[in-house]
C-alpha cells in the first residue's frame, strides 16, 4: 500500500510506497520525510488510510483509490 501522494493541479497525480531518492533536481529527497511543511509546499502529502466497513464473509476490498478532502489525502478501497 502506498504511503505518500504527489498532488498536481489539485488532483492526486501519483502515489508512492517511499519518497523517491531524487525528485526534480533535489538529491536525497527521501531525507525530507520529517519536514512536512516543506514537502506539502512541494505537493507531497502523507496518505491517511481509511478502511471501509464491510462483511468479510460476503465482500472483499479491491482497488485502492485516493482523494483529497480538507487539505488531507486519503487512501481507501472499493468494497466488492
Amino acid at each position: 500500500m502506498a504511503n505518500y501522494a504527489y498532488i498536481e493541479n489539485s488532483d492526486v497525480h501519483s502515489v508512492y510506497d517511499f519518497l523517491p531518492e531524487n525528485w526534480k533536481n533535489i538529491s536525497n529527497f527521501y531525507a525530507l520525510e520529517n519536514d512536512w511543511n516543506y514537502l506539502n509546499s512541494l505537493g507531497w502529502f502523507k496518505l491517511k488510510k481509511i478502511t471501509p466497513d464491510y462483511d468479510s464473509e460476503t465482500h472483499r476490498l479491491d482497488r485502492p483509490y485516493h482523494y483529497i478532502e480538507n487539505g488531507e489525502v486519503y487512501e481507501s478501497f472499493e468494497v466488492i
